[in-house]
């Protein structure tokens, strides 16, 4: 019982060292930005409400952006095209079109890396008539 008991014990402590080793691992996880939300608070309609949010690689390995998808087509992006590599920067940017959209906004854009992990960045603001 004892053996049954040890074998159990070890088996559990390499299961939790490899989860622990794989947290980071993702590309999602090496990236540190600016910010994640942004509040453009009001904006006139008619021109784009745009925003460029900031990203920095902070893991070992170069991180490659693959699509950053809008939830709506109200809502484009542009992103970083090339592979970001260690302490380097890259950029999402987010453009809402305000034309004829007044009221309150409140959009997200999925970030996916190469290796399928993401991140979900968010814009809102109210958008009012001139």
């Amino acid at each position: 019982m004892k053996h049954l008991f040890l074998l159990v014990s070890v088996v559990c402590a390499f299961a939790l060292q490899a989860q622990t080793q794989g947290v980071g691992s993702k590309m999602a996880d090496q990236v540190q930005w600016n910010e994640t939300t942004h509040k453009f608070g009001n904006v006139t309609m008619g021109p784009d409400a745009v925003f460029t949010f900031k990203l920095k690689n902070k893991g070992k390995k170069p991180v490659l952006i693959t699509s950053a998808e809008p939830g709506c087509s109200c809502t484009v992006s542009d992103f970083t095209r090339t592979p970001i590599g260690k302490n380097k920067s890259g950029f999402v940017t987010a453009t809402y079109s305000t034309k004829n959209r007044p009221g309150g906004f409140i959009k997200s854009i999925n970030v996916v890396f190469e290796d399928g992990s993401m991140q979900v960045i968010k814009i809102s603001g109210d958008v009012i008539v001139p």
